[in-house]
């Protein structure tokens, strides 16, 4: 059983979907800012356009009112496209 085997909302479906599409970006990028040493600027642009920033608050203050859980499961698949760093 994978770490991912769970029943999934449509909801839930989309933010995995959406963190699965900025892993392949930052994957595009990874070898780059390992080389240059630089810090994932565009990563971060990203993450914000995506509006990826504010899974965690809640709909009262404009944030998406993701659960612990949906967080932990789109960190565990958006850090696939930059391993070295895991998002934390």
């Amino acid at each position: 059983m994978s770490f991912l085997s769970y029943p999934t909302t449509a909801e839930q479906e989309k933010l995995l979907t959406t963190a699965a599409e900025l892993a392949d970006r930052f994957a595009e990028r990874a070898a780059r800012y390992d080389w240059e040493g630089h810090f994932p600027i565009e990563n971060f642009k990203d993450l914000h356009e995506a509006g990826y920033l504010t899974l965690s608050l809640p709909r009262e203050l404009g944030g998406q009112g993701a659960s612990l859980l949906d967080l932990v499961h789109a960190q565990y698949r958006l850090a696939q496209g930059m391993p070295q760093r895991r998002w934390s």
